[in-house]
């Protein structure tokens, strides 16, 4: 259940950011919007079902979560590097 959760978080963000970059892409607003919507409900759906069968899974999702956001903030820390706007 963990490997499935992190694919939909992965899943959200790319369908969040395609949004963005739509005239770049040439993708049908629909297509992309429908795509997120679904992938959000299977993710309530997910963590629901996680939250009411095993406890410890959401808390091994939460530590997952945060571990990556705490390597990834070190990360651009200690490198220098940072994330780009883009420009139009």
């Amino acid at each position: 259940m963990l490997a499935s959760t992190s694919l939909l978080i992965i899943y959200i963000a790319v369908n969040a950011s395609h949004l963005r970059l739509l005239k770049e892409t040439g993708a049908k607003r629909w297509i992309i919007q429908i795509s997120l919507l679904s992938n959000l409900i299977f993710f309530g759906v997910l963590i629901y079902y996680e939250f009411m069968s095993s406890k410890l899974t959401m808390e091994l999702l939460l530590i997952t979560v945060f571990f990556c956001f705490s390597v990834e903030f070190i990360y651009r820390k200690f490198s220098g590097r940072k994330i780009k706007e883009r420009t139009d």
